[in-house]
């Protein structure tokens, strides 16, 4: 019988240099938002985003360009 020793240890598929650069990458470019939702309404928006095939972000962002928020 053989043991691996192993077993638990994740194949790491980026270093700690590559995760600290894209986190610095995304603290300096990026702006998180939070918005609730309630749970009711969440399998119905989950239904239309996936029928247009578009991420919540996305929509967002087609929205704030078809209001001339953004270019």
């Amino acid at each position: 019988m053989t043991v691996d020793n192993n077993i638990h240890q994740k194949n790491k598929k980026s270093s700690e240099a590559q995760l600290r650069a894209s986190a610095k990458y995304q603290a300096k470019t990026y702006k998180n938002r939070t918005i609730c939702i309630k749970l009711k309404d969440i399998d119905a928006i989950e239904a239309f985003l996936n029928s247009r095939n578009q991420s919540a972000t996305q929509y967002f962002y087609s929205c704030l360009k078809r209001d001339g928020v953004i270019e």
